[in-house]
């Protein structure tokens, strides 16, 4: 009987959202709500997540966002309490419409679900007090994982660069690491992922500062007089100051330098893919490119004057290079930062420079008389792929301690007693 009254509600859901077209008999067609729109070349984005219908986004909401509203109130509360509950998750439920298949474009996300909004509301309230004990807004997330973002970036790939791993493996670093200046040396595949990265990271750092006003941000205690164990470390979250632009926890920026010269190169490609995927724009404004020579003595004192990086992408093209120029750079490296650099193993220019490097990470950053080497402390790892033989592998570095110029030290945190 119960399953009965279910499909009851269900179809009659379904005659309810038919009717916000006229002629319409069955569950509205997404086709049919996009073209009402005027904006019909929306449509492969959702086709390609099998979103043909209302229902069908419906679904796709219920799996991948329902559940990451803020707690579901109490029948006792007041109403305006209600109302800013039901403002809040209209707005994540926009953000994740827009993300997924609009290419960022807020407005039509709007719109679709002005077209859809009675019933994706009601659904979305009666999820959450089905599954209020499990928040997932912290799960895994990005634009990268969408076929849309794959195809798009397909205008900037070039098998003789060697960045088909790279791409993703430099998003999944800056998803990690939260790098706020970034710095590229060589524009292209790479450059939206790393801008892909960061953008994701903004979102991921809004939604932690969301749930930190909720309290929500937090490992409940199953003793109900016992406290909650903060999940969020606090000294990130209040690193706001005078010195930083805004008042922010995460204000991101990708400087890309490249001389536009690479007889393969596909820099010119990418603020034009950016624009289509809406990586970079007036909200989200987070690339800079330099059209530089990276071998001019002066560069490293006159980019960006003033940002230490915390993170830098080197893919130069000139093995024989990379010496004079990491020596320039590293002072601009802050400590605890990470240098990637590209095709460093099986090519025999690279690794003369790479083996000495390494010499010198295993003896404290120091030369051989015992002196501190340009580099002070740091550690590096390097990774191969077995398959290619040409621009088959990287090796990171990581800034560890004592420098000429910047005597800083830098160690990781002691935050807790247990992992």
């Amino acid at each position: 009987e119960m399953k009965r009254d279910e499909a009851t509600v269900s179809n009659q859901n379904q005659q309810n959202l038919s009717s916000s077209l006229p002629g319409e008999t069955t569950t509205m067609k997404i086709s049919d709500a996009l073209k009402k729109l005027d904006c019909l070349y929306l449509l492969d984005a959702f086709e390609e997540r099998d979103v043909r219908t209302v229902l069908d986004l419906e679904n796709v909401l219920m799996d991948k966002l329902l559940v990451s509203s803020s707690e579901v109130k109490e029948e006792d509360d007041r109403e305006e309490d209600k109302d800013i509950e039901e403002e809040y998750m209209k707005k994540e439920v926009i953000e994740f419409i827009a993300e997924e298949f609009c290419f960022g474009e807020m407005k039509y996300a709007e719109k679709i679900l002005e077209e859809t909004k009675k019933e994706l509301m009601t659904r979305k309230r009666n999820f959450n007090e089905e599954k209020k004990e499990k928040d997932t807004r912290t799960m895994t997330f990005g634009r990268m994982y969408s076929k849309t973002f794959l195809a798009k970036t397909t205008s900037l790939y070039d098998m003789h660069m060697g960045a088909e791993n790279m791409g993703p493996f430099l998003y999944q670093l800056c998803r990690f690491t939260k790098p706020e200046n970034v710095l590229e040396i060589g524009a292209g595949y790479t450059s939206v992922y790393l801008m892909q990265a960061l953008r994701d990271n903004k979102k991921e750092i809004e939604v932690y500062e969301r749930m930190r006003e909720e309290h929500s941000c937090v490992v409940r205690n199953e003793n109900p007089n016992g406290k909650d164990t903060p999940w969020s470390n606090e000294a990130y979250f209040s690193r706001k100051s005078e010195k930083r632009k805004t008042r922010e926890t995460y204000e991101p920026q990708l400087h890309v330098v490249d001389n536009m010269a690479h007889a393969h190169t596909t820099a010119h490609l990418v603020k034009e893919c950016s624009e289509e995927l809406n990586v970079d724009d007036e909200e989200n404004n987070f690339l800079v490119v330099h059209e530089a020579d990276a071998f001019n003595p002066d560069l490293s004192a006159t980019l960006a004057p003033g940002v230490q990086f915390d993170f830098l992408w080197i893919d130069l093209g000139a093995a024989n290079r990379i010496e004079t120029f990491l020596k320039n750079f590293w002072f601009r490296v802050k400590p605890g930062g990470y240098v990637a650099v590209h095709s460093t193993l099986t090519n025999s220019l690279s690794r003369e420079w790479l083996e000495k490097m390494r010499m010198l990470a295993r003896n404290g950053g120091k030369n051989a008389d015992g002196s501190v080497s340009e580099y002070g402390v740091f550690e590096t790892m390097s990774f191969l792929e077995p398959h290619k033989l040409f621009q088959n592998s990287f090796t990171i570095f990581q800034r560890r301690d004592a420098h000429p110029i910047d005597s800083s030290e830098y160690a990781e945190p002691v935050l807790t007693k247990f992992p």
